[in-house]
C-alpha cells in the first residue's frame, strides 16, 4: 500500500506538469483546429462538381460529407512550455546522498562546461530535470564536504532550496518554508489551497533521473540558516584494507597518536591555491577493527577498516595518514612518526610520500545536531536491490579470484628440505611474495617547502602578474573615444 501511495502521489505530480505545460496550448490548438475546418468547408463549397477524387477511400463532394469524414491522424503539435517554478513556494531542505565514486572526478563540479563528470554535476541535473530548482546559484546550495576522484560516499550531505507543495497558509509554521511572492497570486497555489497535495517526495523523485552509482538516501527539512558546510558537527571517514602482512597492534598504537587536534599539514597536501592557509584541525577518535564481524582469519583475506572521526578534514589527509599507518604495519616506521611528524615546529617540512589508494575510501557519514532524516520504505528496498546487484557482482569476482589464490596453495612445488631426493616435491606454503622497496625513513627523505616559503612565492607570483597587466601596451580597440 506504501507503494501504491507513492507510486499515485508521483503519477499525479507528474500528470499536473504535464498539464501544465500543455494548457496554454490547448486554445491556440483548438483555434486553429476551427479555422481549419473552415478552410476545408469553404474549399469544398467550392469545388466543381465534376471533380472526382483518385485517391484511395470515399470520395468528399461537399460539405456535409466532410463533416462526416474521419480525422487526420497527423499527430498535433502543441507548443512547448516550460515548467514556472516561480508559481511555487520553496523549502530549504538537506538531502542524504550515496555514491560509488570510481566513474567519477570526485564530487565537486568543474564548472558550467561539466556535463557529468562529477557527481555533483549529475545530481544538479537531476534536480533541474524534476522542476526542482532552476540553477545552482538561485537555490541557496552548498555541500559537506568534496571528495576527490575515484572516492565513494555514504553520508554525503548538500543543503538546497526546492520546490514544494506547501501554499502560505500551509508553510506558515514549517521548518525551512520560503514564502515567494511571484507565487502567491498563481493559480497553481490557488488549486493547492483548494486540494492540498502532500509534500513532495524528493527522495523518489530525484532516483528515478539518477544512475545506479548515485542515490538520494533520505531528505529533511532544515532552517533557512542552516549551510551543509558550516553546520556539521562531525564528519566521518573509513578506509579499507587487506590485513596482508601489516601488524594491526603496531598500527592501532600509531593511529591513536592522531587524536586531538594537531597540525596536519605534514599529513596532507597544501591547498595554497585554495587559500587554506591553518592546518590545525581536530581527530575526535580513530579505530581500526575488522571490516567485517566475522573475517576471514587467514591474513591474506582479512579485511579491515580505518575509521576516522573529526570536525573537518584537509585536502587528502586521510589517504597521507593511512600510507603512513601502512608504513607502520609493515614495520618500516615506528609508530613514534606519528608524533614527529605533528610536531611542525621541529619538522615543518613534509616529507615526499605517495598517497594511499583513492578506491578503498568513503566519506561515510556527517552529522549535524537536531537533524533527522526522512526515509520512505519504498525508496530504500529499491537503493538496497541496486546496492546489493553492485556487491553481488563485486562478491562473485572476488570468490572466483580468491578460489584460484587458494587453489594455488595445492600445487607441488620441488622440496627444501636438506638431503631431499632431486626428484622429491613438497607443498606450497602459500607465502605472498609482496613486493616491497627498500624504504627510505620519512625523517631522512627530501621534503618539499614550507607553508610560509610556499605562501610566500604565491604572493611573488601574483605581484610579478600584476606588475605585467599594468605594463601591458593598451590596444586601440581599448580606448574608450569618450
Amino acid at each position: 500500500l506504501g507503494y501504491l501511495r507513492i507510486v499515485a502521489s508521483d503519477s499525479i505530480l507528474l500528470r499536473d506538469m504535464e498539464e501544465e505545460r500543455v494548457a496554454a496550448a490547448s486554445g491556440e490548438a483548438a483555434m486553429n483546429t476551427e479555422a481549419t475546418a473552415t478552410g476545408t468547408d469553404r474549399a469544398l463549397r467550392i469545388r466543381p462538381a465534376e471533380h472526382h477524387d483518385h485517391t484511395e477511400g470515399p470520395k468528399i463532394e461537399n460539405a456535409a460529407s466532410a463533416a462526416t469524414a474521419p480525422p487526420s491522424k497527423r499527430r498535433k503539435k502543441h507548443k512547448h512550455r516550460d515548467f514556472d517554478l516561480d508559481r511555487y513556494h520553496e523549502r530549504h531542505v538537506a538531502l542524504r546522498i550515496a555514491y560509488l565514486g570510481m566513474a567519477y572526478h570526485g564530487f565537486a563540479s568543474q564548472g558550467p562546461d561539466d556535463e557529468g563528470s562529477t557527481v555533483e554535476a549529475v545530481l544538479l541535473r537531476a534536480l533541474q530535470k524534476a522542476c526542482l530548482i532552476k540553477d545552482r546559484t538561485s537555490s541557496a546550495y552548498s555541500r559537506c564536504g568534496r571528495t576527490d576522484k575515484g572516492v565513494s560516499a555514504f553520508g554525503q550531505v548538500i543543503s538546497i532550496n526546492l520546490r514544494t507543495h506547501l501554499t502560505a497558509e500551509a508553510g506558515a509554521g514549517e521548518v525551512g518554508f520560503i514564502r515567494k511572492e511571484s507565487a502567491l497570486e498563481s493559480e497553481v497555489q490557488r488549486k493547492l489551497t483548494e486540494t492540498p497535495k502532500p509534500e513532495i517526495d524528493y527522495v523518489h523523485l530525484t532516483n528515478r533521473l539518477l544512475p545506479d552509482d548515485i542515490k538520494v538516501t533520505a531528505w529533511s527539512p532544515v532552517p533557512v540558516e542552516f549551510d551543509a558546510r558550516f553546520s556539521a558537527s562531525s564528519r566521518s571517514y573509513k578506509y579499507f584494507f587487506l590485513r596482508e602482512d601489516n601488524d594491526i597492534e603496531r598500527m592501532r598504537a600509531a593511529a591513536k597518536l592522531f587524536i586531538g587536534e594537531h597540525d596536519f599539514r605534514n599529513f596532507c597536501k597544501m591547498d595554497i591555491a585554495g587559500g587554506v592557509t591553518n592546518y590545525r584541525r581536530k581527530i575526535l577518535s580513530i579505530s581500526i577493527e575488522p571490516a567485517d564481524p566475522v573475517t576471514d582469519p587467514d591474513p591474506q583475506f582479512g579485511m579491515y577498516c580505518i575509521e576516522v572521526c573529526g570536525h573537518a578534514f584537509v585536502w587528502h589527509q586521510i589517504r597521507c595518514m593511512a600510507a603512513v599507518l601502512f608504513m607502520v604495519g609493515r614495520g618500516d616506521e615506528d609508530p613514534e612518526i606519528v608524533t614527529a611528524l605533528l610536531d611542525v615546529e621541529k619538522h615543518p617540512c613534509k616529507p615526499q610520500y605517495g598517497m594511499a589508494s583513492d578506491l578503498p575510501l568513503v566519506l561515510y557519514d556527517c552529522k549535524f545536531p537536531n537533524l533527522v532524516w526522512r526515509h520512505g520504505a519504498v525508496s530504500l528496498a529499491r537503493i538496497s536491490s541496486v546496492l546489493h546487484t553492485h556487491w553481488r557482482q563485486s562478491a562473485l569476482t572476488g570468490a572466483v579470484v580468491k578460489s584460484m589464490l587458494r587453489g594455488l596453495r595445492e600445487a607441488e612445488i620441488p622440496s627444501t628440505q636438506p638431503g631431499a631426493a632431486p626428484d622429491s616435491t613438497e607443498q606450497w606454503t602459500g607465502e605472498l611474495a609482496y613486493e616491497r622497496r627498500r624504504h627510505i625513513p620519512l625523517l631522512e627523505r627530501a621534503t618539499s617547502d614550507t607553508l610560509e616559503v610556499k605562501l610566500e612565492t604565491r604572493r611573488l607570483k601574483e605581484a610579478a602578474k600584476a606588475a605585467a597587466l599594468e605594463a601591458r601596451p593598451v590596444a586601440a580597440e581599448d580606448i574608450n573615444p569618450t
